[in-house]
């Protein structure tokens, strides 16, 4: 793993964002967690680093060359005026800045960074927490995470305090159901998809979250849209093509005030495979893919004769007003859309070319099987292989505000030695199959490289016991109304043990003095049972 920041002069010199003076330096990370190394940034922008595409195969038979420029996400509607409001994303530019909105829409810049947590982590914490109900050895990556109420964030985040946000941060498993995030009650990251189960984790997560109120580079107006960005990955001992994959979660909070109607969500994607100026580009309409492939036999300055697929798995789009799915709608295969109006854009989205000609087949472009010579793909259309840029969008639809949305998406390669193209595709879309099942099955019932999962632990009911006074001032007595008692320990926010009391002779009710104690928070634990306690002086 490579934690590095994106200096200023980096961010001028490549383009990537016009407004460097008005935002944070965007933070940068760098994580391979099984066969595809890669970056992401705190602005929400994927596999890059600002100059060059950044995913890349880490496999013995090919060459360590990224197959993609970057990827990124573009939204664009009307409002009930006529006015057009967007944000996108491409390898030059980037509408989007880190941090949250506020309740009332204005961006809070504190969440700057992309918090990276692994299955390791998750199962070092719930083992701690089992041996003896306590945090004996707090786990950095854990407790500097950013979900809801964390109390821990400031101590392990420079300081900075976690801001408020009504719609809720990374998403977690609650083991004790408060909905905030304690890591001290073996509370921990997971997968925030829609419908699974809550404890759920990956070989390794990252998040960061995004915001579109900020100055952008084309003339139209800001949406009003926080984007959490989650991505995770699994690393699996058997052949899988969860090796190869990537796995991105977009929530879209609109904390606009009124609705875009005419909109669309799109995933912007240059897939550069290899040697960028000789590629092709096709959907599969079936099941929802992109995908790039080269254009002749030879990826001169890249993979050379041993030549992947990469692409883009669409699993799940936004939904609408009623909430209904929105359906894929278009797929447009492009040379370039940087520096393009407002209005060209918003073109693109709606399945055009950037001028407003309409695109063949309806804007889902070249969707025929490689190996079918009657079918619509760029070979049997005769075009000359060259640098592209996939533009696949959802909508039209109208986004209300406050509408909380998702969007998930899966890129992955697939490569088989000495195949033909045709083999190599049909390989690839059984790939998509098994990465699209997995999905739906909320990544239940295999075996990752996380063999030594632990259940997280049950917390000890405590509706027997009484602490008062709370806020404590000198002293405070605890009390059980059910069994007697005869252990307290009091820990700080750290997990720290800061007092041990063990009794003679177990009893309803104890007095602990506080004159030793600093003010602030503490956790009691209570022959298992979990309490708090704010002291002060």
């Amino acid at each position: 793993m490579q934690i590095h920041r994106l200096v200023t002069l980096l961010l001028l010199l490549s383009g990537y964002n016009q407004v460097v003076a008005q935002t944070p330096t965007i933070v940068s990370k760098t994580s391979q967690p099984n066969s595809v190394k890669f970056t992401a940034n705190s602005n929400g922008a994927l596999f890059t680093d600002g100059l060059a595409g950044q995913f890349i195969p880490m496999q013995p038979d090919l060459h360590p060359k990224t197959l993609l420029r970057s990827a990124g996400i573009w939204i664009m509607g009307i409002d009930p005026g006529g006015n057009l409001h967007g944000a996108i994303q491409t390898n030059h530019h980037s509408d989007f800045s880190p941090g949250i909105l506020d309740d009332q829409g204005l961006p809070v810049t504190d969440l700057n960074n992309v918090w990276e947590v692994s299955c390791t982590d998750i199962n070092q914490l719930l083992g701690d927490l089992n041996d003896n109900g306590l945090i004996d050895n707090p786990n950095t990556a854990i407790n500097k995470f950013p979900g809801r109420g964390n109390p821990l964030f400031a101590a392990y985040n420079d300081g900075k305090n976690l801001p408020n946000n009504s719609f809720g941060l990374g998403g977690f498993y609650d083991t004790n159901e408060d909905g905030y995030y304690d890591p001290t009650y073996g509370n921990y990251p997971s997968i925030d998809l829609r419908g699974c189960p809550a404890d759920r984790y990956p070989t390794q997560q990252l998040w960061s979250v995004s915001q579109d109120v900020s100055a952008h580079f084309a003339d139209y107006s800001p949406i009003g849209m926080e984007v959490q960005t989650q991505i995770f990955a699994y690393k699996t001992a058997a052949t899988s093509p969860l090796n190869n994959t990537i796995y991105v979660r977009y929530k879209l909070i609109n904390r606009a005030t009124q609705q875009l109607d005419s909109c669309f969500v799109g995933l912007f994607s240059d897939f550069d495979l290899g040697g960028p100026n000789d590629d092709f580009m096709g959907i599969d309409t079936s099941n929802n893919l992109v995908f790039a492939y080269n254009g002749d036999a030879n990826d001169e300055n890249g993979f050379g004769l041993n030549m992947p697929i990469v692409g883009a798995d669409l699993l799940r789009g936004p939904l609408t007003e009623l909430g209904q799915d929105v359906p894929l709608k278009y797929s447009m295969v492009l040379n370039n859309v940087e520096d393009l109006p407002a209005l060209q854009y918003y073109n693109v989205l709606n399945g055009r070319f950037p001028n407003g000609t309409a695109a063949p087949n309806n804007g889902l472009m070249y969707p025929g099987d490689l190996g079918d010579l009657n079918g619509v793909s760029e070979i049997t259309a005769g075009n000359t292989p060259g640098s592209r840029v996939s533009v696949v969008s959802y909508g039209p639809f109208t986004l209300l505000p406050g509408v909380v949305n998702e969007l998930v998406v899966a890129y992955y390669y697939s490569y088989l030695p000495n195949a033909t193209p045709a083999v190599q595709m049909q390989a690839f879309r059984n790939g998509s199959s098994q990465i699209q099942g997995l999905f739906d099955n909320c990544f239940g019932g295999f075996n990752d490289a996380c063999t030594a999962v632990v259940k997280a632990p049950e917390v000890p009911k405590n509706e027997d016991l009484i602490l008062f006074p709370n806020p404590a001032d000198g002293q405070f007595s605890i009390e059980s109304k059910g069994e007697p008692f005869g252990n307290i320990r009091i820990s700080d926010l750290l997990g720290r043990t800061v007092h041990s009391i063990a009794l003679v002779k177990r009893v309803q009710i104890y007095t602990v003095s506080t004159t030793d104690l600093p003010a602030g928070l503490y956790r009691l634990t209570v022959d298992g049972a979990v309490l708090s306690v704010a002291i002060q002086h």
